[in-house]
C-alpha cells in the first residue's frame, strides 16, 4: 500500500511540475493584453513547492539539511502570491514594494527562528515525511504546534481572498451594465479546495500523531497531490478567463469606495447629476449599448465617475448596473407588446434591448416584473 501511495505521489508531483512550468511559459509568452505578474511567481512558487516535497520523500536531500528545513514553511510564501494574484485578478493593480514585503515578513521571521535553532548546538532539527521535528531540549509547545503559523497564514490568505472576490462582486455592477461574462465561482471553489485541504490535514494529522488511528506518514504525500489538481484547475481556468477580467478591470482609483463618509457633494449637486444620468439614458438611449460603463456615463455628463457612483449609490439609492437594466427590462416590455416585433425570439428580444445573454435577461426580467418575457407577452 505504501510502495502504491508512493508511486501514485511520484507520478502527480512530477506531473504537476511540469503542468506548472508548461502554464508559466504559456503565459509568460502568449499574447494576452492581460497576462498578470503574480500567477507568474505563484506558479514559480508551487512548482518550487512540489519540487521540495519531490526532494523530501525520496529522501534525495537529507532531513537535517539547511534547505530541508527552510522548505517547510514554503506555503507562507505561494499562499499570499495566490491572494496577490486574485488582487490583480480583480482590480487590475498589481501588488508591490513595502505592501509585499509586509506579506512574506511573517515566512522571514519565521525562516529566521528556524535558521537560529539550526545553527544552535544544543538542539536538533530536521524534516521527517513532510513534517518539522525538534529534538533534545526543545518546549514541548514549540515541538507540537511548530504548523500553527503555516496554518494561521493559510485562513489569513483564504480569509483575505474570499474578501478580494467579494469586493470585486459589489464593484462590478457598480461600474458596469453588463458583467454577464464574469465567472467567479472557479474562484470561490478553489479557495474552498484551499479550506478543505487545510481540515484535511488537521484531521489526518490528528487521527495520526494524536489519536494513532492513521499513519500520518503520507498526509503530505496527499497534500502534494492536491497542489497538482490545484495547479491544473486553476491555471487551466485563469487562461480561460483573465481576458474577460482584464475587459471587466475595476478602477479603484477612480471608482468611489463603498463607504463615502468622506463626501463633500451636497444633495443639491447629486440631484443635478441624477437628473443628468436620468436624461442622457432616456434621451440617448445608452441602455442600448451592452458595453456601457458607469465611466461612458461620466463622461458624456461631465463629471467623476466618483461622484457618478456616489450619487447612484446615496441619492438614487440603485446600482449603476440595476437603472441600465431597469431601462432595458421597459424597452423590453414594449417590444414584448408591440405585434411588430413578433418575428423576433426572445433572445432576440434580449440583445435588441441591451442585453448581452439570455440568462441574465430572464433573471432581471423576472425579478423586475414578477413573470418570465413568455408570461408577459402572453398576458
Amino acid at each position: 500500500m505504501h510502495n502504491s501511495i508512493h508511486i501514485l505521489f511520484n507520478g502527480f508531483n512530477v506531473a504537476g511540475v511540469i503542468i506548472g512550468l508548461g502554464l508559466l511559459y504559456f503565459i509568460k509568452n502568449h499574447t494576452y493584453k492581460f497576462r498578470g505578474t503574480w500567477i507568474k511567481f505563484w506558479l514559480v512558487a508551487i512548482v518550487l513547492h512540489q519540487l521540495y516535497f519531490l526532494f523530501i520523500f525520496n529522501q534525495w536531500i537529507d532531513p537535517d539539511n539547511i534547505m530541508a528545513i527552510i522548505g517547510f514553511p514554503f506555503a507562507m510564501v505561494h499562499l499570499p502570491f495566490f491572494y496577490f494574484n486574485i488582487i490583480e485578478l480583480t482590480t487590475n493593480n498589481k501588488p508591490r514594494g513595502v505592501s509585499v514585503l509586509i506579506h512574506l515578513f511573517p515566512y522571514v521571521i519565521y525562516i529566521g527562528f528556524l535558521l537560529f535553532i539550526f545553527f544552535d548546538p544544543s538542539q536538533v532539527v530536521h524534516v521527517s515525511r513532510g513534517f518539522l521535528n525538534f529534538e533534545n531540549s526543545m518546549h514541548t509547545i514549540i515541538r507540537k504546534a511548530n504548523g500553527v503559523p503555516i496554518a494561521l497564514s493559510g485562513i489569513l490568505y483564504v480569509v483575505l481572498s474570499i474578501r478580494a472576490v467579494r469586493n470585486y462582486q459589489k464593484d462590478i455592477f457598480q461600474y458596469y451594465s453588463n458583467p454577464g461574462e464574469v465567472d467567479l465561482k472557479w474562484v470561490k471553489h478553489l479557495v474552498g479546495v484551499i479550506i478543505l485541504l487545510f481540515l484535511v490535514i488537521f484531521i489526518l494529522i490528528l487521527l495520526g500523531d494524536n489519536l494513532k488511528a492513521y499513519p500520518r506518514d503520507n498526509v503530505f504525500m496527499y497534500v502534494s497531490i492536491t497542489l497538482t489538481v490545484f495547479i491544473v484547475y486553476y491555471g487551466f481556468r485563469y487562461i480561460k478567463q483573465m481576458e474577460v477580467f482584464y475587459k471587466y478591470a475595476i478602477d479603484h482609483k477612480k471608482l468611489v469606495q463603498r463607504k463615502y463618509s468622506k463626501s463633500t457633494i451636497a444633495n443639491e449637486e447629486m440631484q443635478n447629476i441624477s437628473d443628468k444620468i436620468l436624461k442622457v439614458l432616456h434621451e440617448d438611449k445608452l441602455y442600448l449599448d451592452e458595453e456601457l460603463t458607469l465611466s461612458n456615463v461620466a463622461d458624456l455628463i461631465g463629471e467623476s465617475t466618483q461622484k457618478v457612483s456616489e450619487t447612484l449609490n446615496r441619492f438614487m439609492k440603485k446600482s449603476f448596473y440595476e437603472l441600465v437594466n431597469s431601462y432595458r427590462i421597459s424597452k423590453a416590455k414594449e417590444i414584448l407588446k408591440d405585434p411588430s416585433y413578433n418575428s423576433l425570439s426572445i433572445e432576440g428580444i434580449a440583445f435588441e434591448c441591451g442585453f448581452k445573454s439570455k440568462s441574465t435577461f430572464f433573471k432581471f426580467f423576472k425579478k423586475e416584473t414578477g413573470y418570465t418575457p413568455n408570461a408577459f407577452k402572453n398576458l
